[in-house]
């Protein structure tokens, strides 16, 4: 995910067309939201883990 973003990072962009800065804008936009959810899914599935560990069968 990382080597995604940082391919996104191109240098010269200002010689991109605005439909291709807009395009690469937008890709840039969803994988940071993409990103996020899966940091989101980690903390979730930690959280959940570290739950059902504090419980046990009596």
């Amino acid at each position: 995910m990382r080597n995604a973003i940082e391919c996104l990072r191109i240098e010269g962009t200002g010689r991109l067309s605005p439909s291709d800065r807009a395009r690469l804008a937008s890709a840039s936009a969803v994988l940071k939201e993409i990103s996020e959810d899966l940091k989101a899914g980690q903390q979730q599935d930690s959280e959940e883990s570290s739950d059902t560990e504090g419980q046990r069968d009596d």
